[in-house]
């Protein structure tokens, strides 16, 4: 990847920026389609891809208490071998900050993303999501915090179905995936600090056998010197 930047603070600290970056991502293997029903091989798929991304991007103080930070831009990622898989249009990551009273920060944000997917079925994932994070501070050595989090994925570039397969109800993979959390975390000494985390998630699917519902719990301990 290549990345240039422009960027312009003035004196009152905010933030504005330009970006241009271009990715080539290269896959030495071409990916074998078969079809699932009857076992014929449909051909194989060169994965390569070339992308470009423009962007604004800052960190802009609305008032004493609020700022918005974050990236907007357009996005295109071209194949080298299937046109169907190309994508081009709008993405970016917005989030609103607003601190209250000093011992409490909520943040909200938004988010248009492309990226790769661990999928033998999709080249790449389009996700939209909204994240609500309220983290509170009742003393300088305890916060609490509790985090929501909404996503819609979008699984692009299914080799069966640009390469002409006839399997019946081949659809594009789509997920709404929905998240809660609380953590707290808790600092006995000025070099440690310990973490509590219990997080909820459901996922549901339009690929058969894929929803889920997960509890995770996670306890962590780190230590700085």
């Amino acid at each position: 990847a290549v990345e240039l930047n422009a960027k312009f603070q003035p004196k009152s600290g905010n933030l504005i920026g330009l970006s241009l970056r271009q990715t080539k991502g290269n896959y030495p293997n071409r990916q074998l389609a078969v079809d699932p029903l009857t076992g014929a091989v449909l051909g194989t798929v060169d994965n390569s891809f070339d992308q470009t991304d423009a962007e604004v991007n800052g960190d802009w103080r609305l008032t004493g208490q609020s700022r918005v930070l974050g990236r907007l831009g357009y996005t295109t990622r071209k194949h080298d071998q299937v046109q169907q898989r190309d994508f081009s249009g709008i993405t970016g990551r917005l989030t609103y900050n607003w601190a209250l009273e000093g011992k409490t920060n909520i943040n909200l944000t938004l988010r248009r993303e492309i990226g790769a997917v661990d999928d033998i079925d999709a080249a790449y994932v389009l996700t939209d999501g909204i994240t609500l994070n309220p983290v509170w501070y009742p003393t300088s050595k305890v916060s609490l915090s509790a985090k929501y989090d909404w996503s819609k994925r979008r699984y692009e570039g299914d080799p069966f179905g640009v390469l002409g397969s006839n399997q019946v109800g081949l659809s594009v993979r789509r997920d709404n995936v929905n998240t809660a959390s609380v953590s707290g975390t808790y600092l006995p000494l000025r070099n440690l600090q310990l973490s509590l985390t219990l997080q909820r998630e459901r996922r549901t699917s339009s690929r058969e056998l894929a929803d889920y519902n997960d509890n995770l719990a996670s306890l962590s301990a780190q230590f700085s010197f």
